[in-house]
């Protein structure tokens, strides 16, 4: 008997938006762990704040080349969105890590929320002005040609359906204003083949360095990876199969490469709902309907069921790794109980992680000293009373940096954290 093929049941997910050692994510930064570390949260495009901070810490020199010796810096994640300088701190990173390892030192660039997001094509966050640094010389003829493509997928699919969905009904003059100069540019440089995008995808969302894990938001421990290396794989793995569907649809004519997420998941949402049609029509007796099930391309059909469920996956998922408040948002009660079964699962002695914005615009230690709280709100144009940060861990002790004082830091009085969750 004919089955239904899919129900569109996660759309609503969807729509809301050196030296290694054999373990990968896990790197000793020396033999005897001496070597200092220093960790960077949120920097949300604020170039300028970056780079003072950068210099702050001894890690740059006047000309932006890595000084920082045998240091290791890790960027917990989320150098995109809101700020306008995403470009700048993306290449400046990418400039440092070759300078840092000829010199015996490690640029560890991790994943955040905000990361995955642009690599999935969620753009409700970007900085309009980020388009206009990606223009070139061929771009307004690209956007005429992808504009044209677009009113042919649109037909086709028109045709194909019986119907035109709204993600292929945009007139012309509302898909150039949701289009503009540079945007296909900026998309492009975030696909798997594109110059931020292959570099963005060899990164981790976790890595431990001398029995500190640093990540971008937290772990839940009813779901947490048995390891670092599985933590990293699952994040890899669930990003490795969202651009496989990406792709699988772009195939079968369905989208465009530049489509956003929400687009994808309303062309998918399309096709469920004809096959669903499809299956009732075959239930009652139709055999042209019971052929075009027949002849279903499977890969469509599984590519399908992952654009509406990716919002389950630990990409998007509000427990997830990537979007995980606990750690900023628990009391002492609730947490220390929790983050010592972390610890313990992990070996390590502390968290470090940004993704929670102090309202204190300040560096928070909390639950019996083990988690550190370092998104202090870099991008101080949108974060009222921020400030650009940096943690250094150290064998002489674990030091707060900001442009005007370092701080020696101590236990904190385990209370709820004053953060901005954004």
């Amino acid at each position: 008997m004919p089955r239904r093929f899919l129900r569109p049941r996660a759309l609503a997910a969807v729509l809301v938006f050196g030296l290694l050692v054999a373990v990968p994510g896990v790197f000793q930064a020396s033999p005897q762990g001496a070597a200092r570390v220093v960790a960077i949260g949120d920097i949300h495009g604020a170039g300028d704040n970056f780079q003072a901070i950068l210099r702050q810490a001894g890690l740059v020199d006047d000309r932006l080349n890595w000084a920082g010796g045998s240091a290791t810096l890790v960027q917990t994640g989320d150098c995109f969105d809101r700020g306008a300088q995403v470009r700048q701190v993306l290449d400046l990173l990418m400039r440092l890590q070759p300078q840092a390892a000829a010199a015996g030192g490690r640029v560890v660039t991790l994943l955040g929320n905000h990361e995955i997001m642009n690599m999935l094509g969620v753009t409700r966050d970007v900085n309009p002005e980020i388009y206009a640094g990606f223009v070139d010389a061929q771009s307004a003829s690209r956007r005429e040609r992808a504009y044209a493509d677009y009113v042919k997928v649109s037909d086709a699919r028109a045709r194909a359906l019986g119907a035109r969905p709204e993600v292929y009904a945009l007139s012309r003059e509302q898909w150039m204003a949701a289009h503009p100069p540079g945007y296909l540019e900026y998309r492009a440089s975030l696909l798997p083949d594109g110059r931020y995008g292959k570099w963005l995808r060899t990164h981790d969302a976790a890595v431990m360095i001398d029995r500190t894990v640093f990540m971008h938001a937290g772990l839940n421990p009813g779901n947490a990876a048995r390891t670092i290396a599985d933590l990293n794989a699952q994040v890899r793995g669930d990003l490795a199969a969202s651009d496989a569907n990406r792709q699988v649809l772009a195939d079968r004519g369905l989208i465009l490469p530049f489509f956003t997420l929400n687009e994808i998941a309303a062309a998918a949402q399309g096709e469920i709902v004809s096959l669903n049609a499809a299956n009732d029509a075959a239930m009652a007796g139709d055999q042209q309907a019971a052929a075009r099930l027949r002849a279903a391309d499977p890969r469509l059909v599984e590519a399908l069921r992952g654009v509406t469920t990716v919002g389950e996956s630990s990409l998007l998922a509000a427990d997830g790794p990537m979007w995980f408040r606990g750690f900023a948002m628990w009391t002492s009660a609730e947490g220390e109980p929790r983050i010592e079964l972390l610890l313990g699962l992990y070996g390590a002695d502390r968290f470090v992680v940004g993704h929670t914005t102090m309202r204190s615009g300040r560096i928070d230690m909390r639950l019996g000293g083990h988690v550190f709280l370092i998104d202090t709100g870099m991008l101080t144009s949108y974060y009222a009373g921020g400030h650009p940060s940096a943690l250094s861990i150290a064998p002489s002790g674990i030091t707060a940096i900001y442009l005007d004082s370092t701080v020696p830091l101590s236990r904190s009085s385990g209370t709820p954290t004053a953060a901005v969750a954004r």
